[in-house]
């Protein structure tokens, strides 16, 4: 009888260590797979530092235009997959930052450039990691 007893306690440590185990591998599976809906805080990021560095432009229509370019990529994370024209627009957000940066005289300070630059790569490396 007291054998049986240790049996049952040794079955319900065994189910619930099982059980254990299983629920941490689901849960570190989910936890390191988002969508990109979980890089639009990178985005809402890039744009609040777009805007505040607005008085590094020299030209209030490079302003616009990078401005815009961040505007235009924000709907298009909002689902459950980034459409790949998500890629260029950022891309091609990149490309103005570092050309404004690189005109004589430059056209936006390369400080502040470098730095858009950047969180513009993060939410790329981000929007990539998660959009298989």
């Amino acid at each position: 009888m007291r054998q049986n007893r240790n049996i049952m306690k040794l079955i319900r440590v065994g189910v619930v260590f099982a059980g254990l185990v299983v629920a941490n591998a689901t849960l570190a599976g989910t936890s390191s797979a988002i969508s990109p809906v979980g890089c639009q805080s990178g985005l809402a990021q890039l744009r609040s530092d777009t805007w505040a560095f607005k008085g590094s432009f020299t030209n209030p229509a490079d302003f616009a235009d990078s401005y815009a370019k961040i505007n235009i990529a924000w709907p298009r994370i909002t689902g459950g997959i980034a459409p790949p024209d998500t890629f260029q627009i950022l891309s091609d957000y990149q490309t103005q930052l570092n050309a404004l940066a690189a005109a004589s005289p430059p056209q936006v300070d390369p400080a502040v450039a470098q730095r858009l630059v950047s969180g513009a790569q993060d939410v790329l490396d981000c929007l990539r990691v998660n959009n298989p």
